[in-house]
């Protein structure tokens, strides 16, 4: 039996799906309200943080997600 060599990269497809995965999972941490001083908030707040850091690593990019301005591009 062979063994499949693994991809080194992504596929763009992955990437995509991944980025959108992780902005809703950023997105329904941030719309939880939660008291700033329980365990639970720093716990999504450390969620959230690593989810950022992971997301901007896999989108190659300091802004995994483009930026909407209503005075035009950023």
């Amino acid at each position: 039996m062979a063994r499949r060599q693994k991809p080194k990269m992504l596929s763009q497809t992955e990437v995509g799906q991944i980025l959108a995965a992780a902005e809703c999972l950023m997105n329904t941490i941030n719309r939880a309200s939660v008291r700033t001083d329980t365990d639970q908030y720093r716990a999504m707040r450390d969620i959230n943080d690593a989810v950022w850091e992971g997301a901007k690593i896999i989108a190659g990019s300091d802004r995994p997600w483009p930026i909407y301005s209503s005075v035009g591009p950023c």
